[in-house]
């Protein structure tokens, strides 16, 4: 595949599943699990990107920059 088709690809793949992501992310998600006792995945997922922030800063956004310029 061509550079462009694949970029296209994930352009369109992302743009379907940002419903999904943006779901499972959601604070209402973690709110419902931990009232039933539950810790849902979202609530790893920023506990562990708070913990990270304080170890990397910004390092975990930059990651896909430096990714691609390697290329």
């Amino acid at each position: 595949m061509k550079r462009q088709q694949i970029r296209s690809t994930l352009l369109v793949l992302s743009f379907l599943l940002m419903s999904v992501t943006f779901a499972y992310m959601s604070p209402v998600i973690m709110m419902m699990g931990l009232s039933q006792g539950v810790i849902a995945a979202g609530l790893i997922f920023w506990i562990a990107m708070f913990i990270l922030a304080f170890i990397f800063g910004r390092g975990f956004a930059a990651m896909p920059v430096l990714l691609a310029q390697n290329r």
